[in-house]
Order: structure tokens, then C-alpha cells, then sequence
């Protein structure tokens, strides 16, 4: 009784190598990429936001005040709707 392994040709084997180190190292640079791309966002972000508000809630703000502001006008002029 006898036992044969098989094993992959050399070349086959080397190539089979190369793609997996090719598809670790790609995933690896992806990590990094992404991983700048998210700081680099996050941090623009953050520099252009003022402490308690956002943009879209000082614009809603001052339309707010607007729509008072033209209403005291529309009362004190005495027109109506």
C-alpha cells in the first residue's frame, strides 16, 4: 500500500502566490485609502461647523426672524392679508 500526494506544479503554485499576495495587498491599501479619505472628510467637517449649529439651522433661523421681521412691518403698516 502506497500513498502519492499531489501537489501543485511549481508554476501554478507561484502564480496562485503572486494573486493571493496581489488581492492581500490591494485590500490592505483600500483599508488605508478609505481610511484617509474618512479623516480627511471628517476633519473638514468639523472646521467649517460652528460650536451649537449647523448651517441649515442658522439659515432656518434667520428665515424665522425674517418672517417677524415682516410681520411687524405688515402690522405696523396697517395692511391686511
Amino acid at each position: 500500500m502506497s500513498t502519492a500526494t499531489q501537489a501543485f506544479p511549481t508554476r501554478e503554485r507561484r502564480v496562485s502566490l503572486v494573486a493571493i499576495a496581489a488581492i492581500v495587498v490591494s485590500l490592505g491599501v483600500g483599508a488605508v485609502g478609505g481610511s484617509v479619505i474618512t479623516r480627511a472628510i471628517d476633519g473638514a467637517a468639523r472646521t467649517t461647523v460652528t460650536p451649537g449649529a449647523t448651517g441649515w439651522d442658522v439659515q432656518k433661523l434667520e428665515a424665522m426672524q425674517g418672517r417677524e421681521r415682516a410681520e411687524a412691518i405688515r402690522l405696523t403698516s396697517g395692511s391686511n392679508p
